[in-house]
């Protein structure tokens, strides 16, 4: 499923923000000012009222972009998710199940970026989102009727349609803003989507919460509707050429061909190993059950841990407003170098997190804040440096590598004592620690773009 936050699928919502931005003009004496002046005595006070609007770079595809990055990660069930599936299936069952679905989105990953290079990019990111709506119908009828394998089934159509979803719609909103000279705002927009993608999920997790006190059913319902509302979005998005080519085995073959051989060049194996050991982490977090196990052996109740993760996601409302300055500033070697270490120390901590519930919070606050850079920017880079032909199938081949530790660590993982997720953490942590040391020489080998 999806790195986490709804555990197993990742989380869907969203709202089109707009504030009001008042720029009051003072003139005192014989100085202007543009901005808010809160002192002195003024001869003349100009209001101008615009309205502050998410910069759609003159495409009408961002704008309906921005509507479906949304809902990707606004899920209604991020926090009673694992309490829903519960209703028909046992925790031992719904282990197995993840295991099973992960294995078969491993191997649509890859190939789903060659057909959203051949077939369309908004095509399969449309497609993706009519999956994921049948995967909640899926878990609708299997809590009804009590059938433990049409949650199996939901499981694996979520799966699937992430996997669709993972290179297909960034690509689709990169290629818009190359359609129209623009790509070097793609950092811009990702902070922009980052940031109402929070706000969409801490909306999400808020309402799902209070509809679970209700009624069991309400979240699903309501999670329903936003997906229903990222169908709309994408299919009111135009497909963007991005070359010419005819869907054949053949060709879906080369082009598969070509994203391995661009991820696996002599001057990009480090910097994808730098960006994929905290990405893997951040999936392993938030797809499975150690976020939740975590917070169950720090002692945090439910209600509690939702809490926690509200306030972390409004931390990263901020930081997700600032990456694109972040990544100006430190540049990508550093950026990374400073991501794998937050992040070892996140795994240090949690390594005693069963000494208290203080040592949990903190684990979890580091490991939730350093994570969230590693999907937008990880993205940033490989849309940079991917020719356009193979820019889909580059970033799924990606998704791939950070994908398939999942799926062995997790069982290993929740079959261990709390003494050998201990020792997990610490083993995780140097590996961390060896990728932030990397960094550096990483991305200055010259297989991405450094951030200046």
């Amino acid at each position: 499923m999806k790195k986490v936050e709804m555990g197993t699928a990742g989380t869907f919502a969203v709202q089109q923000s707009q504030s009001v931005l008042v720029a009051i003009s003072v003139k005192i004496n014989c100085f202007n000012f543009e901005h808010v002046v809160l002192c002195g005595e003024a001869r003349t006070i100009r209001h101008r009222v615009s309205m502050f609007k998410l910069k759609t770079y003159d495409t009408e595809n961002i704008k309906w972009f921005y509507v479906a990055n949304t809902v990707l990660d606004s899920w209604v069930l991020t926090a009673v998710f694992l309490n829903f599936v519960l209703l028909t299936v046992t925790k031992s069952q719904v282990g197995i199940y993840i295991a099973i679905a992960s294995a078969i989105a491993i191997l649509v990953e890859v190939p789903s970026g060659t057909l959203a290079d051949n077939l369309g990019r908004r095509t399969i990111s449309l497609l993706g989102f009519i999956l994921m709506m049948l995967f909640l119908v899926a878990w609708l009828f299997a809590t009804i009727l009590g059938n433990g394998l049409l949650i199996l089934l939901g499981f694996i159509l979520a799966e699937i349609s992430i996997a669709l979803l993972s290179g297909s719609l960034e690509a689709l909103a990169y290629d818009s803003l190359k359609a129209t000279q623009k790509e070097d705002a793609f950092d811009e927009l990702q902070s922009q989507a980052k940031s109402i993608q929070i706000i969409g999920l801490m909306a999400a997790t808020f309402v799902g919460g209070l509809l679970w006190q209700i009624n069991n059913y309400l979240p699903l319902l309501a999670n329903m509707v936003v997906v229903a509302l990222g169908i709309f979005a994408t299919y009111k998005m135009e497909e963007i050429d991005s070359q010419d080519c005819d869907v054949s085995t053949q060709d879906s073959a080369a082009t598969l061909l070509s994203g391995f051989t661009h991820i696996h060049h002599a001057k990009m194996k480090l910097t994808i190993a730098v960006m994929a050991a905290p990405a893997t982490l951040f999936i392993l977090w938030g797809g499975g059950f150690v976020q939740l196990e975590v917070g169950e052996r720090a002692g945090l109740s439910e209600t509690s841990l939702a809490t926690l993760l509200t306030f972390i996601l409004m931390a990263n409302y901020v930081t997700s407003r600032l990456y694109e300055r972040i990544r100006r500033k430190l540049g990508d070697g550093l950026g990374f170098l400073v991501i794998n270490s937050g992040m070892a120390i996140g795994c240090i901590v949690l390594s005693a997190v069963s000494e208290s519930i203080a040592v949990g919070v903190v684990g979890i606050i580091l490991i939730r804040l350093f994570g969230k850079f590693t999907q937008a920017w990880p993205s940033s880079v490989l849309n940079e440096t991917s020719e356009s032909n193979v820019r889909a199938t580059t970033i799924s081949t990606f998704a791939f590598i950070t994908r398939v530790p999942y799926l062995f660590v997790l069982p290993i993982y929740m079959s261990l004592s709390d003494a050998g997720k201990s020792i997990t953490f610490l083993c995780i942590s140097l590996l961390l620690i060896i990728a932030g040391i990397c960094s550096l020489r990483a991305f200055n080998q010259g297989g991405s773009k450094i951030a200046s």
